[in-house]
């Protein structure tokens, strides 16, 4: 069977912390809004842009949009460098990547994405790199999986459980009390997922040292 993984990008593959706080806080300049604690900052990491800016500073869909302008202004040319893979993912990739497709699906804009991909030197572990467009389209994350998994192919990706559904919610119960992640949420099942594989990974590591 076709093995598939998805991985976000910011604060999963890359720390690129540092070029979002920067660029965030040059568009709230152009707004007169000066000297944001980091720990505000970080806040835009993750989220789509022009959500955050509503959502966290109130700003009007018109005011948003402004402030996303601003905000690449600085991340194309300083932002998108200000970025570093945490350590050990660009071994995980490789070794995810001999075993199944290994897939990108963020928020962040395509384009930039691939850019700090190639920068690491792990964009070609990555079957399929999907992202934003600049224009503000597919920003919602489940439309960035659907893209994902429709370039991929892949109808359904899950069209029949031969388990009975009781035996499955007590599973997934099971996993929550002992991990506190809920399997029905799309990223506590990515982060179940990665730390299984990384566990193989270090496992097959210390049998390779042996």
């Amino acid at each position: 069977m076709k093995r598939y993984v998805l991985f976000d990008l910011d604060g999963t593959v890359a720390d690129n912390g540092e070029g979002i706080c920067k660029s965030a806080q040059y568009a709230l300049d152009f707004f007169g809004i000066h000297h944001e604690p980091v720990e505000n900052l970080r806040r835009f990491v993750g989220p789509p842009l022009q959500e955050s800016f509503q959502v966290l500073y109130g700003f009007s869909s018109e005011e948003a949009k402004i402030a996303v302008e601003k905000y690449r202004e600085r991340y194309r040319v300083k932002g998108v460098y200000e970025n570093k893979l945490y350590p050990g993912i660009p071994a995980l990739l490789e070794e995810l990547s001999r075993r199944a497709a290994v897939c990108l699906a963020t928020s962040k804009p395509e384009v930039f994405s691939r850019k700090i991909l190639e920068m690491g030197g792990v964009l070609p572990c990555f079957t399929r790199v999907v992202g934003s467009e600049l224009d503000g389209r597919r920003t919602d994350k489940a439309e960035v999986i659907q893209e994902v998994l429709r370039q991929l192919g892949v109808s359904e990706t899950s069209r029949k459980l031969f388990v009975h559904r009781n035996t499955l919610v007590y599973r997934l119960e099971k996993i929550k009390k002992l991990t506190g992640l809920d399997l029905r949420e799309f990223d506590h099942a990515i982060v179940f997922k990665v730390a299984l594989m990384v566990r193989k990974f270090l496992a097959c590591r210390e049998e390779g040292t042996r």
